[in-house]
């Protein structure tokens, strides 16, 4: 494996790989379909809000930013669902980002909260909803176009796993 990273980016206990990866950020597709407006909300500290936009098969992060309040990242959000016509809105819910899911639906906007720790639609083969998440995203990896953002990359092939009683952990994000 050949990367800029360190040489765990090549294990083969990773939910997506960085082939799979930098494969996706160089594919080119058009842009249609449904959107898709996600939010991974962090206000202050050493995380960084990010804001996504995926219309049919093409992911793009329209912007990410340090330490900004809930009212500012609710206000930015709108503004890119008002570059839209009747986008999904998906945002990370526990923690800080439930006051974004909840300052947007004060706005009018119907929002879907994902709640990562919730039990998983599959649970025979998934610990939660955000293990169920993670290898959805890499079952699809092949098919979409994915931004070219290095720290995206480094956050996508993050995650591993382990086997525990027939159901994949997302290790890294379970805090196992």
């Amino acid at each position: 494996c050949l990367s800029d990273w360190s040489s765990d980016v090549c294990s083969s206990d990773l939910v997506i790989s960085l082939a799979s990866v930098e494969a996706a950020q160089q594919r080119t597709l058009k842009p249609e379909g449904d959107v898709t407006i996600g939010c991974d909300v962090a206000r202050f500290g050493d995380d960084e809000t990010v804001i996504a936009i995926r219309v049919g098969n093409v992911v793009r992060i329209a912007e990410h930013y340090h330490g900004k309040d809930l009212v500012h990242t609710a206000a930015r959000v709108a503004h890119w669902v008002g570059q839209h016509k009747a986008p999904t809105i998906v945002i990370d819910d526990p923690g800080v980002g439930g006051g974004v899911t909840d300052l947007l639906r004060a706005m009018g906007h119907e929002v879907g909260a994902f709640l990562g720790g919730a039990k998983a639609y599959r649970p025979s083969k998934f610990y939660n909803r955000r293990s169920e998440q993670w290898f959805e995203a890499a079952a699809i990896m092949e098919d979409i176009d994915l931004d070219g953002d290095e720290q995206l990359a480094a956050d996508l092939t993050s995650p591993r796993y382990r086997d525990r009683k027939s159901t994949r952990l997302n290790s890294s994000h379970l805090g196992i």
